[in-house]
């Protein structure tokens, strides 16, 4: 049996990374998680504090002094804890995101096993936290966009080829359940900002009924099983994409719940599936009014587009079929 070290969040029920161990362990792999965020909790003495000062840490960060980033707020421990394993008993490391860890430590594990990276987030964040040598110090490193991954390999600050990588559902999870009505017209699930807001107050003013979940909003946030079972009973979920070169998992989530998308302009999302096929876009309040109004009333070419989305994401983007890339990466 292989043996995997994950640095990621397995003990937080609402993180995509169980999902990535669960499917890794159907693959056969014997898998070790090390949960960096906890455990630099764990060591902190600030508490309440920590989310002000890490704020501070980060502006630091991002314009060069990273010393104190990686080694306040319970990370130096934290760092500390990881190197106590024996790196030579696993197949490979594979590290999430971890932005906290220092990509130093990465050419120390790789003196002993191969070191990947997965990234799971949006460009911005990578200039934010100065994730740069995340990826260069790592044997081989993994994004969620295709875009993204021609982007970074031809970045000045990144000196060598990234990977695409993308993320995927555990369909055992993530289903359709024909029992439910389809009770929702539209929903959205998601952080509020402006942006977004001008598009569901606009919705709303011409007689769209719209639920809205997530950070900022009455209904507060919703993730797993919960989340499911509101996308199942949902004729459309909105989606609005933080870039153009990228889109969250929630599309895939969405898709095999059997609800339809339809979403913000995004480049990324139109070479993955087809238009008209498996989802539609958007590009302004009224494109989205008119387009809603649109599906609402034809439901025949909607389910058609659910289903079309439906076979696609279950066949292609599964866990279990994605995470055997780290096989042929060696």
């Amino acid at each position: 049996m292989k043996n995997i070290l994950l640095i990621g969040e397995t003990d937080n029920i609402n993180s995509t990374t169980i999902e990535i161990k669960t499917a890794f362990e159907k693959l056969g792999y014997n898998v070790t998680s090390f949960n960096f965020r906890s455990i630099s909790k764990k060591f902190s003495i600030l508490n309440s504090k920590d989310r002000l000062l890490d704020f501070f840490l980060k502006k630091l960060n991002k314009i060069g002094f990273s010393f104190l980033y990686y080694n306040l707020l319970g990370r130096y421990k934290m760092t500390k804890e990881l190197l106590k394993y024996k790196f030579d008993n696993y197949d490979f490391v594979l590290f999430t995101k971890c932005e906290f860890i220092n990509p130093k430590i990465f050419k120390i594990i790789k003196k002993y096993t191969p070191v990947y990276y997965y990234f799971f987030d949006s460009m911005s964040e990578i200039s934010n936290y100065q994730l740069y040598n995340h990826f260069n110090y790592s044997s081989k490193s993994f994004v969620v966009s295709k875009i993204m991954s021609e982007v970074l390999s031809s970045h000045k600050k990144i000196n060598k080829f990234i990977f695409y990588c993308p993320q995927g559902i555990d369909i055992k999870k993530w289903k359709i359940n024909n029992n439910f009505s389809k009770i929702y017209d539209v929903v959205f699930i998601g952080s509020r900002n402006t942006y977004r807001d001008k598009y569901i107050n606009y919705l709303k003013k011409n007689g769209i009924e719209i639920i809205c979940y997530g950070l900022g909003y009455r209904n507060g946030e919703v993730y797993n099983e919960d989340l499911n079972e509101i996308y199942q009973k949902s004729k459309i979920a909105l989606n609005f994409t933080r870039d153009q070169i990228s889109f969250s998992i929630r599309v895939y989530q969405i898709i095999s719940s059997g609800c339809f998308v339809l979403s913000s302009k995004s480049e990324e999302l139109n070479r993955i599936f087809n238009k008209g096929k498996h989802f539609d876009d958007f590009d302004s309040p009224k494109e989205c009014l008119k387009k809603i109004k649109f599906y609402l009333e034809s439901e025949n070419t909607r389910n058609s587009i659910v289903i079309n989305s439906y076979n696609e994401v279950i066949k292609t983007f599964n866990w279990e079929k994605i995470l055997k890339v780290f096989d042929d990466k060696k």
